[in-house]
């Protein structure tokens, strides 16, 4: 599975555009990151494909838009600065001459229980060095931060990233910002260089660019305060793991940097395809992957040496014992993904509604924590809870897995653990994607592949005679080189480095 020639141009025409470019507000910015989440991104690869599409009109960032960009920016530091001042009196680790095991991961409002951290992320890995190493574990949190906060005050051992942040630092981002805001904009006749000078025009502006200038001087207030030869992160190069590797290289720290692969990846995820410059700058001393096929995709398309690419296993990842032994149970478990770009999903099952209705099935829709119901109600233009047959979960994974016979996912990793006990899936590409976002690449068995705009018909109608027993029996080796089982031995190679 390697990159097609489409995909490695892309990577390369963003590599070279980047070279003109402060690096780090490059790679503080969605563009930089190659976010395939991110409007301008698609908009970019179509006018790869079709440079005549950059005759047409094209909105500039005018200053106006870039001031209330930047206005939404100040307030976030203001909210910032507001986070660090309610965790005032919740300690940090003393920095002394001993060298601590730096680990930087995210949590979710469910993370914390009974005063204690469950890392969502890295798992028993997070466990296994706060038993064994002398740690700091630190969080960003990805959920309602107020909520919260009284859960994140009462563990231990666990700190959040706001903890280890100055007013200074606050002041050095607005001035970084403020600074860059009055640059003269470049021109170019090049409409794809173009493009990419707009965009970054008005993303330095924001919030996001501002979030990520946060992030790198609180990394490099740590990297500078405490001793250490080992940081654990994770892999999915977006931005904020540039800016830390960016902040540990420019701080007195000589620690490795081990980063950890944890999701699938797709033929859309460029984002973990650096190009050769950035690959020089801000690639991590070792990646640990889930299993033998990501490291052999990584392998195939990263601009860096193979030896420093591992396999490890799948933390994240858990097989359920979920026996399905008929076909009475007509339901489908739509599993969506921590954004809007998910929909097609939903307009997928929508549009075939009545059909589905027909063939006397139902809809369970399951959201993703970060994103639920309130959220996609402002990018679907139907009412989810209108059909008697369709609900909105609010019981655990393995329950909906239970009672569903067919998934249907745009990009969520649920459909591993579907296929894993024999559930067949259906991914659904959204009309204008170029890249398909299926984190299932290279499987092909229990599977369907449809755009949103196609019918559902004759997917039911062989569902009604599918053995569900026999291909759960059969499907579990399928996915064994994506995801190693998790033990004490495979463990390990997490620190046999």
């Amino acid at each position: 599975m390697e990159l097609s020639e489409f995909s490695r141009k892309y990577i390369e025409i963003l590599d070279n555009a980047s070279l003109k470019y402060d690096r780090l507000l490059w790679w503080s910015t969605l563009l930089g990151a190659r976010n395939r989440f991110y409007d301008p991104t698609l908009e970019l690869q179509k006018l790869i494909l079709d440079p005549a599409l950059g005759e047409t009109s094209r909105k500039q960032p005018t200053f106006l838009r870039r001031l209330a960009r930047l206005s939404d920016s100040v307030c976030l530091l203001l909210l910032a600065l507001f986070k660090k001042m309610l965790l005032v009196g919740k300690s940090i680790p003393v920095a002394d001459t001993e060298y601590y095991t730096i680990v930087k991961t995210h949590s979710y409002d469910h993370s914390f229980k009974n005063g204690q951290f469950i890392d969502p992320f890295l798992g028993a890995l997070t466990e296994k060095i706060q038993s064994e190493k002398q740690a700091i574990v630190i969080t960003e949190h990805l959920g309602h931060y107020f909520k919260s906060l009284p859960k994140i005050r009462t563990v231990n051992n666990v700190f959040n990233i706001y903890q280890f942040l100055k007013a200074k630092d606050l002041l050095w981002v607005l001035g970084i910002m403020l600074k860059n805001f009055f640059k003269r904009p470049q021109s170019s006749n090049n409409n794809i260089l173009q493009l990419v000078d707009d965009n970054f025009r008005l993303e330095i502006c924001s919030k996001w660019v501002a979030h990520n200038l946060i992030l790198y001087r609180a990394f490099r207030n740590i990297f500078n305060s405490y001793q250490s030869k080992y940081i654990h992160t994770l892999y999915e190069n977006t931005n904020w793991e540039k800016v830390l590797i960016w902040a540990k290289n420019g701080s007195s720290s000589t620690a490795k940097v081990i980063a950890h692969q944890h999701v699938p990846i797709s033929e859309s995820a460029l984002n973990y395809f650096p190009g050769a410059s950035e690959a020089k700058l801000v690639s991590p001393d070792f990646i640990i992957t889930t299993g033998e096929t990501p490291a052999m995709i990584l392998r195939r398309n990263l601009p860096i040496s193979g030896d420093r690419i591992k396999v490890g296993c799948g933390i994240r990842f858990h097989s359920r014992e979920i026996l399905k032994s008929s076909t009475s149970v007509k339901a489908i478990l739509a599993a969506l993904d921590g954004t809007s770009n998910a929909r097609p999903v939903l307009n997928f099952l929508y549009e075939n509604r009545k059909t589905i209705a027909s063939h006397g099935w139902t809809v369970i829709v399951r959201f993703h924590p970060i994103f639920d119901l309130s959220q996609m109600k402002n990018f679907i233009k139907f009412d989810l809870c209108r059909d008697t047959n369709w609900e909105v979960s609010t019981k655990d994974l393995s329950s909906d897995l239970a009672r569903s016979s067919l998934l249907a996912y745009w990009g969520s990793t649920v459909s591993f653990e579907a296929v894993s006990c024999g559930l067949p899936v259906v991914c659904v590409k959204g009309l204008s994607e170029i890249l398909s976002n299926d984190p299932l690449w290279g499987v092909e068995c229990l599977k369907w592949s449809v755009s949103e705009a196609d019918d559902i018909d004759s997917i039911l109608s062989h569902l009604e005679s599918y053995d569900h027993a026999k291909n759960q029996r059969n499907s579990n080796p399928d996915l064994s080189q994506y995801f190693e089982e998790m033990t004490d031995q495979t463990l390990t190679r997490f620190f046999d480095l």
